[in-house]
């Protein structure tokens, strides 16, 4: 390569690295839907990037091969599965873009994860602790005086959700762990994590707090004893997706009313109420679903009939609020099978991570499933492309310290 296209190779990858740790966490505090577009952006430089590096045809190759892949295959399968069965309804459209919407980040994140070399993006502690700062600092900003970065900025005055952008700090967190390299490092993810955990249980986020508070569990068990702890990661969130149809009941069941009264900041009463009244109708499509984003128009669908009374206010809130809940219903069983499938096959390329880095790999899954269980949509993007550049950055680090250790 001449030394034109490696500077500007360098530059692009450089780019995409002020992207995903600086900019991403400081613009989702403003504008808390930017992850897919910040991922899309990055992963058009790491692209052009590669192809610097070398031949199109090289790179078209590579992405026929990824697609040819078990994982590949079973994405493929799962997105024909959603597109045949969007239901056909006035909200046909809709659903079609939300469709859209969701693979754009999915797609994104396994191009990077199959093609990329670690080299396509500038990867570094200083940049995303940095980011985090900065965020952090804004956060508390808005806390402190509600409503007034809005009005700095002249953004339309509204309630400030802070939620989605202390969700994007916390889930970045294990990130900057696998980034330090020194005792200095280390000390500086330490000083971070904590002022990112402070922001987060100063907030009126449970989500982001329960995440920051599964992440930090996790992560130090693993480091105490990884095989046991990461095949009760791995049985927790297949039994979590198999018993899908059943949160509702099983929570319903286990909470009794002066716990929900300890969480009422959280709503949990309200979101049992909710996977209740979603699973009520999971019988109506059991094989292959109701169809993809039908939760969010419940109404109109065929099984609405099927929700008791007392509890058709709830879809209203226009998904169940829990991924294992919206898979069963909207995709069915099979559905669930192939999600299952790709839990499996995650499982085995956390193995294959560096020993540094599994005990911050296993936080982040499990809390990517505790946020998923309780919280956002399934498909929304931001919240697929936040999951996607996190697996993208611990498998751009696990490339770069591979490389180091075969050139040492």
């Amino acid at each position: 390569m001449s030394q034109e296209r490696r500077f500007v190779s360098d530059l692009l990858a450089l780019s995409a690295g002020f992207l995903l740790f600086v900019v991403l966490p400081v613009v989702m505090v403003f504008a808390n839907r930017a992850t897919a577009a910040i991922l899309a952006f990055a992963c058009s430089l790491m692209l052009v990037a590669r192809v610097l590096d070398r031949r199109r045809n090289d790179l078209l190759a590579e992405v026929r091969a990824a697609i040819l892949r078990p994982v590949g295959l079973l994405f493929l399968a799962f997105f024909l599965l959603a597109l045949a069965g969007i239901p056909r309804t006035a909200h046909a459209q809709f659903h079609l873009w939300r469709l859209g919407e969701a693979f754009v980040p999915v797609a994104t994140t396994m191009l990077l994860l199959f093609i990329l070399p670690a080299k396509n993006l500038y990867l570094s502690f200083r940049l995303l602790a940095l980011g985090l700062l900065l965020a952090s600092a804004l956060v508390f900003a808005e806390i402190a005086q509600p409503g007034l970065m809005r009005r700095f900025f002249g953004l339309r005055e509204e309630v400030f959700r802070l939620n989605r952008a202390l969700v994007t700090l916390v889930m970045l967190l294990p990130v900057l762990g696998i980034l330090a390299e020194t005792r200095r490092e280390r000390f500086i993810a330490i000083l971070v994590s904590a002022v990112v955990v402070v922001a987060a249980f100063r907030s009126d986020s449970a989500t982001s707090a329960l995440a920051a508070l599964v992440l930090g569990i996790v992560s130090a068990l693993a480091w105490l004893n990884w095989a046991w702890m990461s095949r009760l990661v791995l049985s927790g969130t297949l039994l979590a997706i198999v018993t899908g149809p059943f949160h509702g009941l099983i929570l319903g069941t286990m909470f009794p009313d002066w716990l929900h009264e300890k969480l009422r900041s959280a709503s949990s009463a309200i979101r049992v109420k909710i996977y209740t009244a979603f699973e009520s109708a999971i019988s109506a499509a059991p094989i292959f679903g109701s169809g993809f984003n039908s939760a969010s128009r419940y109404k109109d669908e065929p099984g609405f009939h099927r929700i008791p009374a007392e509890l058709q206010s709830h879809v209203e809130f226009g998904h169940p609020h829990n991924a294992a809940v919206q898979l069963w219903l909207e995709m069915g069983l099979v559905g669930a099978a192939i999600v299952a499938a790709l839990v499996v096959f995650a499982y085995r390329a956390l193995q294959g991570l560096p020993a540094q880095m599994r005990p911050f790999a296993l936080g982040f899954w499990a809390a990517v499933v505790a946020v998923a269980i309780v919280s956002h949509g399934a498909w929304q993007a931001w919240w697929l492309a936040l999951v996607g550049i996190g697996i993208v950055l611990f498998s751009a680090r696990a490339i770069e310290l591979r490389s180091s250790r075969d050139r040492a």
